[in-house]
């Protein structure tokens, strides 16, 4: 799902030559590398303030020299420093030590001056901020500066250059590191420790955060209103050792060398308000939506007397609308639920004061809102900002980032996400009906999820919805506008927008995260059929009858996680081991508790056919059972607990046992040979040992060597007791069982998806 952006040519394209810019003139600063000199700790009684610059000597004014090609500033090198320095470009990660910094020698010092681009920034078309065309979330890199970047600035300036607007946690090692500006938000939002390394640009100081506690950071950051880019390392260091001795045949081996030098890296997920559907990010039940809105153009017919006569520039004059003016607006809407990839999609018409796209606003509350850019009316943003706390508002390109309805028809079918025109019903049914607003709108979610890398998991689920608009005669239950929501303070009081006080606080009294969310629509649309009513009443009194029945229920089903959005992240192929092990058995769980609680003979006391068929397996709820007892056959889910993977049983998958062969093959081939050797050497006590990470050395008691080696026998570690060796048999092996070890560790980490 990422893009590849890790080895071969960068993830954008090496800008074009451009003319050299005159370089202002100033002086270079020099500050010794650490926090404290670039930022002090926060006082919390004050509030953070632009770093302080280091004072600069006459001495390191004169020994400071301009990087051939490049607008930055750096100190001048000695031998050491510059072989110390080639070697670290060279290198495949940064070293960091204990407290996440990165590790130097020596005294260089760090230049205090922003790169020329960063200062004057243009977007990837070269446009400056003063056109009125110039898109803010792209910076372009010169092409000057860009090829004198290490391979691993290389790979970090080639995501942030198209994600200029987000806060990229680029992995590298144990740490995910934010860079430049994203540091100095790091720092002012999470007093995280800021450091620039030696010998390198202030523009790429960096603070970073350990690996294992990523998700409370990327969680604040978002609820800080920022949008994250994820970078990881899609291969491990032997991983990538095979991956450089597999290109060793590749033509262009030569030519992509450097960034083959490198651990690929790619972006695997960007995260905003409305799509972060980590349980970390989402503490609560209730449905984050993101929502994408289409405006058709608004005509307003006037008289021939009107289009002739002389323009007025006096100041507007507040008028009542004009009975020539058109007193109703259509609307094309899409939002969707990221976390249950629930699609709801639909067009409407609405009145002069908008009173139906108000209702919608209000019930679902999305945090996020797409919409044309130059084409949504100023009284349709009015409403959305006077509707909503803080939207997220996203102007779209038409066209090319906002889909029209006949360019996302064709790309809908070009990808196939439903495969061979296999559409769900609703979306044929407004294709066919030619809902051209619908659609676009449609269109413009899925460009902005493509864009989120996130449009494929959520499509396939084919979990949609018809948005049905106030005024529908057909509609099952009763229409509760905007003006009554607010009003009688269903969902939120009038007076700090809070649920304290409401009729769904008071109501509420589910004991899982689904059922809460389920309920929430059942108080937004309530029922208008008596059918239906008696339905949902003769339910609740067969429930009441029986109290040990409800006790029974929610102590089974409270423990449980949200399994909707854990449905969800499992068909998206993003659940990690615990995840997919705790559905598995919240199935089973379900499957005990339906069997034990509704035995026959109290199923026939039942009077309510609804509650009848709920409890019913395979009526309503699908009966999962030979699907539980495959995956118990199929692996140990309590080693899959410990270990982390899931390992198949004997028998299991062929792909797994033929991976298993070829690892053991190797091993049993390194077994022989070190029994050749003792067999030849006469010395039992040799055996295999790892030491200093090099495995398979061959450890030999040192007072046996004076008895006579193998001239084939190379010295790797002398020791006054034991000494280590290495023969051709196990340098050529080595390659091969550590390439067998990759494949199968990777096949099983694949396992989950």
């Amino acid at each position: 799902r990422g893009r590849v952006i890790g080895r071969g040519t960068p993830s954008v394209p090496i800008p074009e030559e451009e003319p050299e810019e005159q370089e202002q003139e100033g002086v270079v600063g020099a500050t010794t590398v650490g926090a404290s000199a670039a930022f002090p700790p926060l006082n919390p009684k004050r509030k953070p303030g632009p770093a302080p610059t280091a004072k600069t000597s006459a001495v390191s004014r004169a020994k400071a020299k301009v990087i051939p090609g490049s607008t930055a500033w750096t100190p001048s090198r000695g031998k050491k420093a510059a072989a110390a320095a080639e070697n670290e470009q060279q290198s495949v990660d940064q070293t960091m030590d204990e407290e996440g910094e990165a590790t130097s020698s020596g005294t260089q010092k760090v230049d205090q001056r922003e790169w020329i681009w960063i200062q004057n920034p243009r977007d990837l078309q070269g446009r400056l901020p003063d056109d009125p065309e110039y898109d803010p979330r792209t910076i372009k890199v010169p092409r000057s500066d860009f090829v004198v970047l290490t391979a691993v600035q290389q790979q970090y300036w080639g995501v942030k250059s198209q994600h200029w607007d987000k806060l990229v946690f680029f992995r590298v090692g144990k740490f995910y590191e934010l860079y430049g500006k994203d540091a100095d938000i790091g720092h002012q939002l999470f007093e995280l420790k800021v450091v620039a390394k030696a010998g390198q640009s202030w523009s790429m100081r960096q603070a970073g955060v350990p690996m294992q506690s990523l998700e409370p950071w990327v969680a604040k950051a978002i609820a800080a209103g920022h949008q994250v880019v994820i970078v990881n390392e899609m291969e491990t260091r032997a991983g990538a050792n095979v991956r450089r001795r597999n290109a060793t045949a590749n033509t262009d081996f030569r030519r992509n060398q450097r960034m083959d030098n490198v651990i690929d890296r790619q972006v695997t997920k960007i995260l905003t308000k409305a799509t972060a559907v980590d349980e970390v990010n989402m503490p609560d039940h209730r449905p984050v939506y993101l929502m994408s809105i289409k405006e058709a153009p608004q005509q307003t017919l006037v008289s021939r007397e009107q289009h002739h006569s002389t323009v007025d520039l006096s100041p507007p004059k507040t008028k009542l609308p004009s009975a020539s003016a058109s007193k109703t607006q259509r609307y094309g809407v899409c939002f969707v639920d990221a976390a249950t990839g629930n699609f709801h999609v639909g067009e409407f018409e609405d009145d002069v004061i908008r009173n139906e796209l108000e209702t919608l606003l209000l019930r679902i509350k999305p945090e996020e809102v797409v919409y044309e850019k130059g084409k949504c009316g100023l009284k349709t943003l009015n409403l959305i900002r006077s509707s909503l706390t803080c939207p997220s508002l996203n102007a779209r390109v038409p066209g090319d980032e906002f889909w029209s309805a006949d360019k996302t028809i064709s790309i809908l079918n070009e990808v196939q996400y439903f495969g061979s025109d296999d559409w769900p019903d609703v979306l044929r049914d407004l294709r066919n009906s030619g809902a051209n607003l619908a659609l676009s709108a449609l269109g413009g979610c899925v460009s902005y999820l493509t864009d989120l890398q996130l449009e494929k998991e959520l499509l396939t689920m084919r979990k949609f919805s018809l948005y049905d608009p106030i005024g529908n005669a057909d509609l099952e239950h009763l229409v509760l506008d905007g003006k009554a929501l607010a009003n009688l303070e269903i969902f939120e009081n009038t007076l700090d927008k809070g649920p304290q006080g409401t009729l769904i606080n008071l109501m509420r009294r589910c004991v899982t995260p689904y059922g809460k969310r389920l309920f929430h629509r059942w108080v937004a649309r309530p029922l208008r059929s008596i059918e239906q009513i008696n339905e949902r009443l003769d339910a609740v009194e067969d429930l009441m009858r029986e109290p040990s029945l409800i006790e029974k229920l929610q102590t089974s089903l409270k423990p449980m996680p949200d399994l909707e959005r854990l449905i969800a992240r499992v068909h998206a192929s993003t659940a990690n081991m615990p995840q997919f092990l705790s559905l598995l058995e919240s199935f089973s769980v379900i499957m005990d508790t339906l069997v034990t609680t509704f035995p026959i003979e109290v199923l026939e006391q039942v009077k309510s056919s609804k509650l009848k068929n709920l409890v019913t397996l395979g009526i309503v709820i699908p009966d999962v059972g030979p699907h539980l007892e495959y995956f118990r056959n199929a692996f140990d889910w309590t080693a899959a607990k410990v270990q982390n993977c899931i390992v198949p049983n004997e028998g299991v998958d062929e792909e797994n046992e033929r991976l298993k062969q070829a690892y053991a093959d190797i091993v049993n081939q390194l077994q022989a040979h070190l029994q050749e050797i003792r067999d030849e050497t006469g010395i039992d006590e040799i055996d295999y040992v790892t030491y200093r990470s090099q495995e398979y050395l061959l450890d030999v008691p040192t007072d046996r060597i004076q008895d006579g080696l193998p001239d084939y026998m190379q010295e790797r570690h002398p020791g006054a007791k034991r000494t280590k060796f290495w023969t051709p048999t196990i340098t050529r092996l080595l390659p091969l069982i550590e390439e067998a070890r990759e494949n199968l560790d990777a096949y099983l980490q694949s396992l989950l998806q």
